[in-house]
């Protein structure tokens, strides 16, 4: 009889190689904390988000700095398509710029113009009260008539 040939082994895979050991990444420079330096950094900050994501490096990249009062940066988005995504992520904007100058950031998104007033609740008495400053604004024998009569505008 013949012999049955031996099962067949896999051979082992040769142990992958190890990776090359990771080198260390030099530090980042610190920014200092101040409005001149931050705004000299920003084109940089903006680029080094736009690699985390691009859509929100390119909102920062669109805003000014208007001020920085430790631990608050004010910055100016430059419309409110750039605002939103500030607004939404900011905590990722803030640790940039944490890591940047090495202590803690608050972001702070300024209007143009300064900041908008809340708006009122209309109400319907409101509404009429309005109507009725405007008419008194156009006619000065009607504003002394509703102001001695206590007049309102009835609908």
């Amino acid at each position: 009889a013949v012999p049955a040939p031996a099962p067949r082994r896999e051979a082992a895979a040769p142990p992958a190689p190890a990776p090359p050991p990771a080198v260390p990444a030099a530090a980042p420079e610190r920014i200092a904390f101040t409005q001149a330096a931050l705004t000299a950094a920003w084109p940089a900050l903006a680029e080094a988000l736009k690699r985390e994501s691009f859509f929100l490096g390119t909102a920062l990249a669109g805003c000014r700095v208007v001020s920085v009062a430790p631990p608050v940066v004010r910055v100016l988005p430059a419309d409110a398509a750039a605002r939103l995504p500030l607004e939404q992520q900011h905590e990722k904007v803030e640790a940039l710029l944490r890591e940047a100058v090495g202590a803690p950031v608050t972001l702070d998104l300024a209007r143009e113009g300064g900041e908008a007033p809340v708006p009122k609740r209309l109400t319907g008495e409101s509404l009429k009260a309005e109507r009725l400053k405007g008419l008194r604004e156009k006619d000065p024998a009607l504003d002394a008539a509703a102001q001695e009569l206590d007049l309102e505008i009835v609908e």
